[in-house]
C-alpha cells in the first residue's frame, strides 16, 4: 500500500509541475532543430533529434486534467483540479478555455 501511495504522491507532483511550468512551452514559432543547435546530435536519443511540437503536448495534457475531473477516484479528481484551478499557467488558460468551449 505505501508503494502506491508513494507513486500516487510522485504523479500528482509532477502533474502539479506540469501544470506551472507548460506555458514555458507556448511559443508562437516551433523550431524543431534547436535543440541539435545547442547539443551535438550524437549526445542525444534518436527521439529528441527531431522534438515534437510541445502545443501538441500541451493540448493532450490539458485533455488529459480534463478528463481526470470526471474519473472515479477523488484523489485524481482533486488533483486534477488543483492543477486546472490554481496551478496552471496564465499562458496556458486559452487552451483550457477554447478546450471546454468545444
Amino acid at each position: 500500500m505505501f508503494f502506491l501511495q508513494d507513486k500516487f504522491y510522485q504523479w500528482k507532483n509532477l502533474t502539479l509541475f506540469l501544470a506551472t511550468f507548460g506555458g514555458a512551452t507556448v511559443q508562437e514559432v516551433h523550431n524543431p532543430s534547436a535543440l541539435t543547435a545547442v547539443v551535438p546530435a550524437e549526445y542525444l536519443p534518436d527521439e529528441m533529434r527531431a522534438l515534437r511540437d510541445p502545443e501538441e503536448l500541451v493540448n493532450a495534457f490539458i485533455e488529459f486534467l480534463t478528463g481526470a475531473l470526471m474519473d472515479g477516484n477523488i484523489r485524481v479528481r482533486e488533483v486534477a483540479r488543483e492543477a486546472l484551478g490554481s496551478e496552471l499557467s496564465p499562458r496556458l488558460f486559452s487552451k483550457l478555455f477554447r478546450f471546454l468551449d468545444e
